[in-house]
């Protein structure tokens, strides 16, 4: 019977190399890392100086690793660099390693244990207290994720006062009061659903709300588009934020004061005054290739909030087509976005299609069940809210769209009317509070029913 190895040095160059390229995997990984789980004395050295490098919020390059540690030799950094890093599964191959540690420690400790049990003088209740105390060094990292009440307790309350006079637990706000009002914004770790049929205005209503999370709280937003290119949706933001109709922009005839509006908005967008966008608007990515993109995005633009667009499109990975159905293959995909809010910790907005049952009901209200393969979705998301036309199909420029909330883990669920500006692909609350947002819309397209005083004037600047 042949010895099992106890240790995998490409396993270990590849972990190191993923941090190298992710340092945010270091943090995610904390739990069960730690140098000593690596065989090799010179992975150790640059697993400790990867973690010290990131501690400061350093770079975390061969360069910056070598210039910390000169005896880790740019040559032998350059080894590492080689080997292809994890764009998935990272923190079950750091677990695999840390268990080859175990073994290794465990190994020896039963070497001494045979030794020293075979000592003429071994008291045997010392040699079992010495044995405790070498377990106990052996797995330490057990039990670290575990927190009593009384000991979490404190910080928890600091928590809460700090909340209590920032106004509450405020998320990542959509702009939108008639939402906004009920969930005090999107959480942090939260996977957030928005569903709807399609043509009902779901890409609309989440570059609405990107736009205010861009342009309004300057924040860095990170998208994936499955379905539409960088240029169809940069065109919908700006028809949005410039208040110029989108057929305008497609088709031409943009007059002077469209053109002054869009310049305006465009010069604005490309300023320090706003936040960021990132688009990933390739087609065919899978989930982990998503997660991949994603921690990229966080590393490089510190994104505050994922949008994905839509969850029916992603792709699974190939070795998963072929044993699973399409429902088992979204309720992975779920779970993984959930995981991903939760590392990154950021809310992931994930638009979801409904499927055709929800058209065939006299009441047009959606529930969780109408999501298209829905799978786990309803039981992953957080918060699920249904766009919906209660009125049907209405081919009027500007309709009533429902923002219907079916689920809502920390709130109370809600039902709001909004206006949706179809020209200009604008969602209105009309009781919007200009506190949240400025809203810039032509007010002749809105039915009278529907105006408020507090909308900005279309002769004012829009922001």
């Amino acid at each position: 019977m042949s010895n099992r190895v106890l240790f995998n040095l490409e396993v270990e160059a590849r972990i190191l190399y993923t941090f190298m390229q992710s340092p945010l995997n270091i943090n995610n990984c904390l739990d069960i890392l730690s140098p000593e789980i690596f065989y090799s004395s010179f992975n150790r050295d640059v697993c400790q100086a990867l973690m010290d490098l990131n501690a400061k919020g350093s770079d975390v390059d061969i360069v910056s690793i070598h210039s910390y540690n000169e005896n880790l030799t740019l040559i032998e950094l350059a080894k590492i660099v080689m080997h292809e890093p994890y764009f998935t599964g990272l923190h079950g191959k750091v677990k695999y390693i840390y268990e080859l540690y175990m073994l290794r420690e465990l190994t020896l400790l039963g070497s001494e244990i045979t030794q020293m049990a075979n000592s003429f003088n071994q008291d045997p209740f010392e040699l079992n207290h010495h044995i405790g105390l070498r377990l106990m060094k052996i797995v330490p990292k057990i039990g670290e994720g575990s927190q009593l009440l009384r000991d979490y307790l404190p910080a928890f309350t600091k928590k809460l006062e700090e909340n209590q006079k920032n106004g509450g637990k405020r998320g990542v706000m959509s702009g939108i009061w008639a939402v906004d009002k009920h969930t005090n914004g999107f959480q942090k770790g939260d996977l957030v659903i928005l569903a709807a049929r399609p043509s009902v205005g779901k890409t609309a209503f989440a570059l609405n709300i990107i736009g205010d999370m861009i342009f309004n709280q300057k924040l860095s937003v990170g998208m994936f588009s499955l379905e539409m290119d960088k240029d169809q949706l940069i065109e919908r933001l700006m028809s949005t934020e410039s208040a110029i109709q989108l057929k305008k922009m497609r088709h031409g005839g943009l007059t002077p004061d469209d053109w002054t509006k869009y310049h305006k908005i465009s010069n604005f967008a490309c300023s320090d005054s706003v936040g960021n966008l990132a688009i990933n608007d390739i087609a065919t990515i899978n989930i982990f290739g998503i997660k991949a993109e994603a921690m990229a995005f966080k590393n490089k633009y510190n994104i505050d909030v994922l949008v994905v667009d839509y969850l029916q499109l992603i792709s699974a990975p190939k070795k998963d087509t072929k044993d699973k159905d399409r429902v088992a293959v979204l309720s992975q995909i779920s779970r993984e976005l959930k995981l991903l809010a939760k590392e990154l910790k950021i809310p992931v907005v994930a638009l979801a299609q409904l499927n055709r049952e929800v058209e065939k009901r006299s009441d047009p209200k959606p529930t969780l069940s109408d999501i298209k393969d829905c799978g786990a979705i309803e039981q992953d998301a957080d918060t699920v809210i249904f766009l919906y036309r209660p009125n049907g199909n209405d081919y009027e420029s500007t309709v009533e769209v429902n923002a219907l909330c079916a689920k809502q883990r920390q709130g109370s669920l809600f039902n709001e009317t909004l206006t949706y500006v179809k020209e200009i692909l604008k969602f209105v609350d009309p009781n919007q509070s200009d506190n949240i947002t400025e809203t810039v819309v032509d007010l002749s397209t809105i039915p009278q029913s529907k105006r408020s005083s507090e909308f900005v004037d279309e002769d004012q600047p829009p922001f």
